[in-house]
């Protein structure tokens, strides 16, 4: 990872568009606060939502299966399977499996990114003024000569 102290002009001037090119893995400091941190795409939740169907019609199907076919009983003849009364076990059994679902990806995922920012940086953002920003990237800086590495 690579750390640069630019003034907040030579960065609106030069760099601002290679942090735009480079946004995915650059994070920006001033004096203050968190400028712009890296936006993370979360590719998995189309997968998510597709599991989380797959799960409802399959606990349809276990409903259907379980009142129609595993266990037929005739009472006052009411229909073996009734869609109104397999909706609350299905959906429960989908919300069930979706937590899980997301705090697997949780633990898994968003672990590897959750980077924790070295003492010496914290020092270098406790030394700030307000005329600079600290630009941290885990690329090296177009001109190689001036970027520091940590």
């Amino acid at each position: 990872m690579f750390y640069k102290i630019l003034d907040k002009s030579t960065f609106e001037k030069d760099w601002f568009s290679w942090y735009n090119n480079n946004r995915n893995h650059v994070y920006v400091f001033s004096h203050t606060s968190l400028i712009s941190r890296p936006q993370y795409n979360a590719p998995l939740t189309r997968y998510l939502f597709l599991i989380c169907l797959i799960i409802f019609a399959l606990s349809l199907f276990f409903q259907f299966w379980a009142n129609s076919m595993e266990n037929p009983q005739v009472l006052s003849s009411k229909p073996h399977f009734f869609i109104l009364t397999a909706l609350p076990f299905s959906f429960e059994i989908t919300m069930f499996s979706f937590g899980l679902v997301v705090f697997i990806r949780f633990l898994f995922v968003n672990s590897s990114k959750n980077k924790q920012i070295p003492w010496h940086i914290k020092d270098i953002l406790l030394e700030l003024d307000e005329q600079h920003i600290l630009l941290i990237s885990s690329k090296s800086f177009p001109d190689e000569d001036e970027h520091k590495n940590y």
